[in-house]
């Protein structure tokens, strides 16, 4: 039988909706950055480690390339969404 661990620490980005229930693992933090801008006002992209990157709407609006450049930003300063 197959180990899909291995596979799965790779998911580094979540995005959550606003009612909290994850609807996405990503690889990569432009892909979740897609995927939550096309979200509701409260959607979030969490890292693995459960730190909140991003919230959508109360961070402000912005294109994806914006928040991939900010969730970038955030996590390597490990500072979360207050």
């Amino acid at each position: 039988m197959k180990d899909f661990r291995t596979e799965l620490d790779v998911l580094e980005f979540c995005v959550h909706g606003p009612d909290g229930y994850l609807l996405a693992a990503t690889v990569h933090v432009e892909d979740a950055a897609t995927l939550v801008s096309s979200l509701d006002e409260g959607g979030t992209i969490r890292h693995r480690d459960g730190l909140v990157l991003w919230t959508e709407g109360e961070d402000g609006v912005a294109v994806e390339c914006d928040i991939a450049a900010e969730v970038y930003e955030r996590l390597a300063n490990r500072t979360p969404v207050v």
